[in-house]
């Protein structure tokens, strides 16, 4: 069996050994597609081996993606960024030797430092030609010639972006995102993203008004459907429009009632709005709901964010000895927190 590992860079030079270093005990080849670096990340990626093609369409991800996979030649294609490292690389290859499946979800975990603080499920691994890339942002793998088995997995890609400033990339994106709006009407999925990048802009309207496009056109089954209406919260939240925050959360529950966030969420609403008992209720809630390794995970809500919330609001809400074991569980699992430390102390003195 024979690997291969693609990637699409662009003036990565401070961080390519890195992500190249991962591969080691996976990849038999690495094929990378520059878009235009200036910086020494062309030179330096033959130092590992790596095969480079000069050339890639910074304005068009799909392309430059599928460019770097028809270019490679192992059994299996393996999609890697300049800014991750895939943890156990030898175990991704062991899982490729073994399973019968024709692509393969890993685990996207964002990291601070060791800390995760979100993962979601990403396809990065398929059998050579089964799937090529759609879009120029967000692009997401299709397959060529139908569905074959898909395996979920929980091999972890850390993504560990360097620490540069990078905001001219939130410009970068929308353009690309209008101009996959543009060419393919009636899509849900550039909508939602697009809608996505107006929240990270505080462009509160124009996401409320995107996302509202999106829904239109999106199906009951769409997977970002319930991360939709948590767009739409999160900027009524923004603009003081708390009833609408708390439709839109509401909905988000009814469309993904296994996940943590919406309860978590709407407890930080009445939380903030002094209904401390209400919270709670939503709080524990949330602690009813396990570890589901479907759609996005906010580690805040498997953490010591969830135990401190459901604290703080039994304290403010006169259960002081109610809430005594959480103020302890945060704390235990966030054992360095300061903050944590003096919350426990105003618990133990009553």
């Amino acid at each position: 069996m024979k690997v291969s590992v693609c990637m699409m860079v662009r003036n990565e030079e401070a961080i390519l050994g890195r992500a190249l270093a991962s591969t080691l005990g996976l990849a038999d080849e690495v094929v990378i597609v520059d878009t235009g670096s200036t910086d020494g990340t062309v030179q330096l990626a033959p130092d590992f081996g790596a095969i480079v093609i000069e050339g890639g369409d910074r304005r068009h991800k799909a392309q430059s993606r599928n460019q770097a996979a028809d270019a490679s030649t192992g059994d299996w294609t393996v999609v890697l960024d300049a800014d991750e490292v895939i943890r156990d690389p030898q175990a991704v290859r062991a899982f490729l030797e073994g399973t019968t499946a024709q692509a393969v979800y890993i685990r996207e975990t964002f990291m601070d430092g060791d800390r995760p603080t979100l993962s979601f499920g990403q396809m990065r691994c398929w059998r050579r030609g089964t799937f090529a890339y759609r879009f120029r942002a967000h692009e997401v793998p299709l397959p060529t010639a139908g569905w074959g088995e898909i395996a979920h997995t929980e091999l972890v890609w850390e993504h560990r972006p360097p620490q540069v400033d990078r905001s001219w990339k939130r410009e970068h994106m929308l353009m690309l995102l209008t101009m996959d709006v543009e060419e393919n009407p009636g899509e849900p999925r550039p909508l939602y993203y697009l809608a996505r990048e107006y929240m990270y802009l505080g462009a509160w309207w124009a996401c409320i008004e995107t996302t509202r496009k999106y829904l239109a056109v999106a199906t009951e089954s769409d997977h970002e459907r319930a991360e939709a209406f948590g767009l739409l919260a999160t900027c009524y939240r923004q603009l003081k429009q708390h009833d609408q925050a708390h439709a839109w959360l509401h909905q988000a529950m009814a469309a993904q009632p296994e996940s943590r966030a919406w309860p978590g969420l709407l407890a930080e609403l009445y939380h903030e709005a002094g209904e401390h008992d209400r919270a709670a209720a939503y709080l524990r809630l949330a602690l009813t709901l396990p570890r589901t390794g479907s759609g996005y995970l906010d580690e805040r809500w498997y953490g010591s964010h969830i135990y401190d919330l459901l604290a703080r609001c039994l304290y403010y809400g006169g259960h002081v000895a109610e809430g005594l074991p959480f103020a302890e569980q945060a704390l235990a699992l966030s054992p360095n927190d300061q903050r944590l430390k003096d919350n426990l102390e105003f618990f133990r003195r009553g």
